[in-house]
């Protein structure tokens, strides 16, 4: 038995925001019903995979609408951002699996040295059993909804537990969720997060926020047990002269106040010369105005905070600091206008934690490596983003720091590229996932060696048996060498060439027949 977690009070607090949604089904039950489902092997036929992936296409479909009044009302987010963001989001990587999985599924051949001629050489990727799911509360659908498609279809059975803090997704996850897929293999668990990392699970895939994910990967360490940790950071923006600075001002500020700031991999803070923070500045002033008209609190394509102490924390930023642009607020509405701050102390808490809102701190600097030092004297963030149209300097940034994914000259375009792994790397996680490399996290690549038994073959394989010589110690040798592989491009080449020799070959067989 996994012992009790002790989480941190900030932790718990923020658990407690959560309204009611209905009286949970305990982790135990959760885990014990999902084990015996998998343990059956219900869920290893492709045939029950793809019904529920079609079933899950199909909630997606028929409860559009559910889905985005759920957010709204956690949010209060514009429909747009929540389609870009969540729902066509979760849609495209779901008929992505549902397109792919069947050759996923299948066993992959592996590269042979010449000593095994006869053998067959293959990687299974076999479902690793139960998995435990946590989403985060700022993307509540995505979080949570995103990786359930390829933990289906790669055989997996799984308990869900989606975060209470944007209480009415949750209470759409609990609720669709039995309705359309298997109400064994995949399980809602809605009860307090410390009662389920007792469990024991096969994989454990979380989206969120520090503190937890560390006690998450604490739990883990006691069975051993891999996870994916998908955590935030303070994900810096460079900003150099050559840069357009409308076009930078306008991403940028996009990306800081897309759901009101509150994304993991938004700009948290901007890297730039004393010269450039005034230009930009203006432009980013500029840029708003067009996206929010001269009152960001009456355009319905503004977010709000998720909550009361959220928002409190974010408003001890603006005492903090000088406020260059913005600063205004509702305490009822829980808006926060968005907002520049200059003058900022390096080690102030706003450089310390995540902002979670549409605040953006400047912090001058002489040069770009400057901008590289102050970025590698903290911890690697999950994203970072390069706004510059001096080749060497992108260059240079991208060669000299470490973080999770990296745009230039845009914000937050590398998680909705499609075809790009996210995931953290040091304090920010570990893992990555999207499209297959969702599916690859969920299975285990089983190694497979098939040998035949062949009288003939078995007397070349003495070189192995005893009684053993020098002379079969370097023939063993010479057959297990490493031999560079042939690019795919030659081989035509070579089935030509060959071609050629076996016609000649052939040739001079018939003209000597002649001759003679």
């Amino acid at each position: 038995m996994i012992p009790r977690v002790k989480l941190s009070d900030k932790s718990e607090k923020a658990e407690n925001i959560a309204v009611e949604i209905s009286k949970p089904k305990s982790g135990k039950t959760c885990v014990s019903t999902a084990r015996r489902a998998f343990d059956e092997s219900r869920t290893k036929t492709i045939k029950f995979r793809e019904k529920q992936l079609k079933q899950l296409l199909k909630m997606y479909t028929e409860t559009e609408s559910e889905m985005v009044e759920a957010i709204n009302k956690d949010l209060r987010r514009p429909k747009h951002e929540s389609y870009i963001f969540e729902i066509d989001f979760i849609k495209n990587d779901l008929k992505n699996v549902l397109a792919n999985f069947k050759d996923w599924v299948q066993p992959e051949s592996a590269q042979k040295k010449i000593i095994f001629p006869l053998d067959t050489l293959r990687i299974y990727n076999d479902p690793l059993g139960v998995i435990l799911l946590m989403g985060a509360w700022n993307y509540p659908l995505q979080a949570s909804l995103l990786p359930i498609a390829s933990a289906i279809a790669s055989g997996n059975c799984f308990v869900l537990h989606p975060s209470p803090i944007s209480s009415h997704a949750a209470a759409y996850i609990a609720e669709n969720i039995p309705k359309y897929l298997d109400q064994e293999c995949y399980q809602i668990y809605t009860g307090d997060v410390k009662d389920i990392l007792k469990e024991r699970f096969d994989y454990i895939f979380y989206i969120g926020q520090k503190y937890l994910g560390t006690h998450i990967a604490k739990a883990a360490a006691i069975y051993k047990t891999p996870i994916t940790l998908v955590m935030g950071g303070k994900n810096p923006v460079y900003l150099d002269d050559s840069a357009d600075m409308e076009i930078s001002a306008r991403r940028i500020m996009w990306g800081k106040c897309v759901n009101s700031g509150q994304t993991c991999i938004g700009p948290e803070y901007l890297l730039c010369t004393k010269s450039t923070e005034q230009k930009f500045i203006k432009a980013a002033e500029k840029a708003l105005r067009e996206f929010y008209t001269e009152d960001p609190k009456t355009s319905p394509h503004f977010a709000r905070i998720i909550s009361d102490k959220h928002f409190e924390k974010l408003l001890t930023y603006l005492e903090e600091h000088t406020v260059a642009l913005g600063g205004q607020f509702d305490k009822k509405e829980r808006y926060m206008q968005p907002t520049i701050l200059t003058n900022v102390n390096p080690n102030s808490s706003i450089m310390d934690e995540e902002i979670y809102g549409p605040i953006l701190p400047i912090i001058t600097v002489d040069n770009i490596q400057k901008a590289i030092a102050f970025i590698n004297a903290r911890e690697k963030p999950l994203s970072m983003y390069i706004f510059s149209k001096n080749r060497n300097n992108i260059k240079l940034m991208l060669e000299s720091t470490s973080a999770g994914g990296v745009t230039v000259n845009d914000t937050l375009t590398h998680i909705i590229s499609g075809n790009l792994p996210f995931g953290g790397v040091g304090h920010s996680g570990m893992g990555s996932y999207l499209g297959k490399k969702t599916f690859d996290s969920f299975v285990h690549k089983k190694s497979v060696f098939i040998r035949p038994q062949n009288t003939l073959w078995e007397k070349v394989e003495t070189l192995r048996y005893p009684p053993y010589s020098e002379k079969k110690r370097k023939l063993l040798s010479f057959a297990l060498a490493h031999r560079p592989d042939m690019p795919w491009r030659y081989l035509s080449y070579v089935a030509v060439f060959m071609f050629g020799v076996l016609l000649t070959l052939v040739l001079m067989i018939v003209l000597r027949a002649d001759f003679d």
